[in-house]
């Protein structure tokens, strides 16, 4: 994932996260513990995305 790619995800994630703060029936404590366990759950997916770039990154590294 290129950092421009990131940043995008990055902006997106927030925007969302705005809206729904907007639009939500949710008091404040439920929201915000909504919006970390997300951006929890996004850090992991992102962290294990680039183990797997990492990854490939090697084994083609290997092969060259």
């Amino acid at each position: 994932m290129k950092s421009k790619d990131i940043g995008s995800l990055l902006v997106g994630a927030a925007i969302g996260a705005g809206l729904v703060w907007l639009f939500t029936s949710d008091d404040g404590k439920e929201m915000i513990a909504k919006i970390k366990d997300k951006v929890s759950d996004l850090k992991d997916e992102m962290g294990n995305d680039l183990k797997k770039a990492s990854n490939a990154f090697e084994d083609l590294k290997d092969k060259i």
